[in-house]
């Protein structure tokens, strides 16, 4: 099979490199331990704060997966490995009181992948638009 999820040689760099993107968003969206959000959330309540920050991990998921073109399972798979590391690095480095990190950095990552889904579902249904499209209506 020539799809793109199948080939062996691009399976393990697309899943580290979807693995650091995903790292690194967790750390700029919600540095752990220097959470610059709280002045946010000061003028615009936390509510407000926090749909901000899981809108912007929507939207940087999406320009993931248009900029790369990777196949969704290995942004997916990535995404899981740095949730992975990032929870064990904030367990032993920072030992929190809470586990509050485990779900919020879930969400973000909930958020990283749904903008991917969305963008790969109207990538989609767009050339699928075009393509069944009878010729001369686009």
């Amino acid at each position: 099979m020539d799809h793109q999820i199948y080939d062996a040689e691009s399976r393990l760099p697309e899943i580290l490199a979807a693995a650091t993107v995903a790292l690194l968003a967790g750390l700029l969206l919600w540095p752990p331990g220097a959470v610059y959000w709280t002045g946010v959330a000061d003028a615009l309540g936390d509510g407000a704060t926090l749909a901000l920050v899981s809108t912007l991990a929507l939207v940087l998921g999406a320009w993931f997966a248009r900029t790369s073109a990777f196949a969704l399972v290995h942004i997916f798979v990535g995404s899981v490995i740095a949730y992975g590391l990032g929870m064990v690095a904030i367990e032993s480095l920072l030992r929190p009181d809470s586990p509050a990190h485990l779900v919020w950095y879930a969400i973000l990552l909930a958020c990283l992948l749904g903008g991917a889904a969305i963008w790969r579902g109207v990538a989609w249904l767009s050339q699928r638009r075009r393509s069944t499209a009878p010729e001369g209506t686009l």
